[in-house]
């Protein structure tokens, strides 16, 4: 679901919000293991670009770093079309930009966003355009859709239009599986975690 007014902030303060799995600045040229190309045939022949300029992130590069926190879920879905649109739509696939991503889970849910280097949009008025003469967007507007199928998925722009964030809201009778998830991320790092835990009997 969209919501315009929800920030990262809010959503790391409603998710309970306890550590990052991801947080780094990369970019198609410096970071190139970690992309791959683009299978957007209609619009890199559109823009007159070849294969080899479109690059976004690898599954295997976020898919890992978000580990068992996105099993079960469309996290990483989610998390991809945003990505997309910050390759395409942001840095205009340009190499030589680079994004910010962050991404974390607390004791309710998981966070991410993404930032890129691009001049943004005014994603007030497009959604409102969206919202109203769906016919504008023809064949775009995908993305809108699939932002909206879902209640537990927020979706939500900040700043100029380019920083874009996901947040995953667990069902309450969900709780104890994600609980599990954490205890056993914990234990996989070494890390500590301040907050206790309570697990159903």
């Amino acid at each position: 679901m969209i919501d315009l007014e929800t920030t990262f902030e809010d959503m790391k303060e409603e998710i309970n919000f306890i550590d990052y799995l991801l947080d780094e600045t990369i970019s198609p040229k410096a970071n190139s293991e970690k992309f791959v190309g683009f299978d957007g045939l209609g619009y890199l022949s559109k823009n007159n670009l070849s294969l080899r300029d479109a690059r976004c992130l690898s599954w295997k590069y976020f898919s890992e770093a978000f580990g068992n926190m996105a099993e079960g879920t469309d996290i990483n879905y989610y998390f991809n079309e945003l990505q997309y649109n910050s390759f395409m739509h942001g840095n205009k696939w340009n190499k030589e930009l680079p994004v910010h991503i962050i991404a974390g889970y607390g004791e309710k849910g998981f966070a991410a966003q993404i930032e890129d280097s691009g001049e943004g949009f005014d994603y007030k008025k497009v959604y409102s355009k969206y919202l109203s003469e769906k016919k504008y967007f023809k064949n775009k507007g995908s993305g809108f859709n699939k932002f909206n199928e879902r209640n537990s998925y927020i979706i939500s722009w900040e700043g100029k239009g380019n920083i874009s964030n996901l947040m995953f809201r667990i069902n309450e009778n969900d709780e104890w599986i994600w609980k599990d998830r954490i205890l056993h991320l914990s234990r996989l790092t070494n890390k500590f975690i301040n907050f206790k835990i309570k697990l159903k009997e």
